[in-house]
């Protein structure tokens, strides 16, 4: 039987809606470039402050 970890293929995060994208963007930096290599290209954020719907959040990479 596989490990949780090893059937995981994709991780979700749901941001507080008071998080928003100035001092957000940087406090999430780390914590998901600190995650195991195999969620790098696998991560799916769901923002929920207006702030992070404006153009140049678009082009934000982590």
């Amino acid at each position: 039987m596989l490990s949780l970890q090893e059937m995981t293929l994709v991780l979700i995060i749901q941001l507080s809606p008071s998080l928003k994208i100035i001092g957000g963007a940087e406090n999430l930096r780390r914590p998901v470039l600190e995650l195991d290599s195999r969620f790098r290209y696998a991560i799916t954020m769901e923002v929920r402050h207006n702030s992070w719907f404006f153009r140049f959040s678009i082009k934000l990479q982590c």
